[in-house]
């Protein structure tokens, strides 16, 4: 079966728009296995699949992100605890050397390994072929407050479960919540959806709910799995400062340093919320998906956003993340974290983060 899709990308100069075919090209229900070329998002992908019952067993948590993005950047999301990254679930690539040669890579092929967080050195990926696993139209959650010092023992059990999710915010240093999600034919539990103008971001809904010791929420599959898209995660917040988004296009002409200056000033005036109030969320929920937040952030200037902001993923041994954690507290003591287990490896992927 096949279903012809489209993704739309843009030059990170923000130049003129360029346009990509990807497809669907089969799901072998028999063999558990799908082939999708490389240019379809996880959006397209989810929305393929679910109807028929069938996923891959880690998708990412971006609709926009694409398979081949996935791959060669090292995705990850909470299912990986299990599974490892998006990359540990492929069987087979379909790959165009920088000579322009397009080879076939196996587990038995020398580079098959090497693509995880290779970030398209090596050469362009055309088509994947994933393994895929049948699922539940819904997925229950069941979240524990913790105290941060103990958070990674609270994960570390939870990955002994049963569940098919596992991953975890620290809100602050005192404070964190670990989730564990499962699938379920269906769940009486409070439904948390994202499909309306005035609806919060998970990361909203999770400081909001923290007061409480423990609570259960039900998603659809669907939503679950792009729980973080609104808001991308919780970079949303920064444009709830409006003190910050009129000095940010007052002072877009600036020296960079300049720009940061102005823009670390605004915030100490003017500091982002996580908890935006109704009307806030509606003025703003047509700039706060991940795909429009993250092609504001490639029309700032690489230099400002070093000055301004910290966004960068860690792969820590289980046995050090404490030791990490009160490493970033004294710092830095930036919060919300997300802490998200992952299954090491013992195969070649030397370049890739979780070969520790």
């Amino acid at each position: 079966m096949t279903r012809s899709v489209s993704h739309m990308t843009r030059t990170v100069a923000g130049g003129s728009a360029e346009r990509r075919q990807g497809s669907c090209h089969f799901l072998d229900i028999e063999n558990k296995q799908a082939c999708v070329d490389a240019a379809v998002s996880m959006d397209q992908l989810a929305q393929w699949m679910l109807p028929q019952g069938f996923l891959p067993p880690v998708i990412t948590e971006f609709k926009g992100i694409t398979v081949g993005g996935a791959v060669m950047g090292a995705a990850l999301e909470s299912s990986s605890f299990r599974y490892g990254q998006v990359s540990d679930v492929c069987t087979r690539f379909e790959f165009e050397l920088a000579d322009g040669q397009c080879v076939d890579l196996t587990p038995e092929s020398d580079l098959f390994y090497g693509l995880s967080g290779s970030y398209g050195t090596i050469g362009r990926l055309k088509r994947v072929y994933l393994q895929v696993e049948p699922v539940q139209p819904w997925v229950e959650l069941s979240a524990r407050v913790c105290a941060t010092e103990h958070v990674a023992e609270g994960l570390s059990a939870s990955c002994t479960g049963d569940a098919d999710f596992v991953d975890a915010m620290a809100l602050d240093a005192r404070r964190s919540v670990v989730m564990e999600g499962r699938y379920v034919a269906s769940s009486s539990a409070q439904r948390i959806r994202f499909d309306r103008p005035w609806s919060k971001s998970f990361c909203q809904q999770v400081v909001e709910a923290a007061g409480r010791s423990k609570w259960s929420w039900s998603f659809t599959t669907y939503d679950y799995l792009f729980r973080y898209d609104l808001g991308a995660f919780w970079m949303g917040q920064f444009p709830t400062s409006r003190l910050a988004v009129t000095t940010f296009y007052n002072h877009r002409n600036d020296a960079p340093v300049e720009q940061a200056r102005c823009l670390h000033q605004a915030f100490r005036e003017s500091p982002p919320t996580l908890t935006p109030s109704g009307w806030l969320r509606r003025l703003l929920r047509a700039k706060l998906s991940s795909t429009h937040l993250y092609a504001t952030l490639h029309r700032v200037s690489q230099e400002v956003l070093a000055h301004t902001f910290l966004v960068q993923d860690f792969y820590i041994p289980s046995d050090r993340v404490q030791e990490f954690l009160s490493y970033c507290h004294e710092r830095v003591a930036i919060y919300p974290l997300w802490l998200c287990p992952m299954r090491g490896t013992a195969t070649g992927q030397f370049l890739s983060p979780l070969f520790l």
